[in-house]
């Protein structure tokens, strides 16, 4: 076989391959142990009012511009009489009992376009703390990112129990190997990109639910995908789409009582557990290696991935 025709072959491989993705990550798409849940351990209120300042913690947050169409460099955080917003990825190792193998996905990012305070979970009057439009910020989940600020003048006095987030989309890569027949396994890269919202990155248009898997082995191919919605955890992470916004609906580690007009700089940051956190079942099958996420063109040959990357969150803020 030529060596362009042996390319060709192995292209045809991979989208073949890259057809079954969509059917393997979906297959532990309804366990609740691949969405952010909460950390329970938590409990007690935190109270935002005069006289709690903050001690201006926000040290080693991302103010770098961005070349994937989100906002550069944000001012504003730890103003006088607002909430700094933070979002980081917690990279801390973590032991986990459910019998999956993991990795950290690399290249991790989430694009956040907005951000509102909740009374329970279902406020009918949600208190918006911003909303970046169309120039989300995007966090770095390796790093510590400042996303936004409330402006406690325009935070009406009471107990808050819910944020919700608006998310434009998400993207990141993990290692995988792909078993093709009279191939060999292939290691490689598989990078997902998922739009939440209707969104614009690097100069495509994406509606809300779709996205695209970037597979790179011996040669690299896009595959356009439309994702399964997300499910809800009741009680815990609610998901909405509105008029092509993706909102999602999530309890606090524990209440938040605001004072209106609080003349303080106060902080929150929002810690998502990434570490080892894209995670799935392992399979003794002939050719596959133990540590390794296996893909088969067959689907139920393939290691079905039960978490997405993201193991859980908490909550911290300048009045803990």
């Amino acid at each position: 076989m030529s060596t362009r025709a042996h390319a060709s072959c192995l292209k045809r491989t991979l989208i073949t391959t890259s057809a079954v993705l969509l059917a393997t990550l979906q297959l532990g798409a309804c366990d609740s142990s691949g969405l952010p849940l909460r950390d329970v351990a938590s409990s007690g209120n935190d109270t935002i009012s005069s006289g709690d300042g903050a001690s201006g913690d926000g040290a080693g947050a991302d103010a770098d511009a961005n070349s994937d169409g989100g906002a550069t460099a944000l001012d504003g955080a730890g103003k006088p009489g607002t909430i700094s917003i933070y979002v980081a990825g917690d990279l801390t190792a973590q032991t986990f009992t459910d019998g999956l193998v993991g990795q950290t996905p690399s290249d991790y990012e989430i694009a956040i376009s907005g951000y509102a305070a909740l009374r329970s979970g279902t406020d009918p009057a949600p208190v918006e703390c911003f909303d970046h439009g169309s120039s989300p910020v995007i966090t770095n989940m390796a790093r510590d990112t400042f996303v936004g600020a409330c402006d406690t003048s325009k935070v009406p006095t009471g107990t808050y129990t819910h944020g919700r987030t608006k998310v434009a989309w998400s993207r990141y890569t993990v290692d995988s190997v792909y078993h093709v027949a009279g191939v060999g396994p292939m290691p490689g890269k598989l990078t997902v990109f998922r739009a939440y919202s209707d969104t614009t990155y690097q100069g495509k248009s994406y509606k809300a639910g779709t996205g695209v898997f970037i597979v790179k082995a011996a040669t690299t191919i896009e595959i356009p995908v439309t994702f399964p919605p997300l499910p809800d955890v009741p009680g815990i992470v609610k998901f909405q789409t509105v008029g092509g916004a993706m909102y999602m609906t999530f309890i606090y580690s524990r209440p938040l009582l605001i004072q209106q007009g609080n003349p303080d700089a106060h902080w929150a940051r929002f810690h998502w557990k990434v570490k080892d956190s894209f995670r799935w079942a392992d399979r003794a099958l002939a050719g596959y290696a133990s540590g390794a996420w296996d893909l088969s063109l067959n689907p139920l040959e393939s290691e079905a991935v039960m978490m997405y990357g993201v193991s859980g969150y908490y909550v911290t803020a300048s009045t803990d």
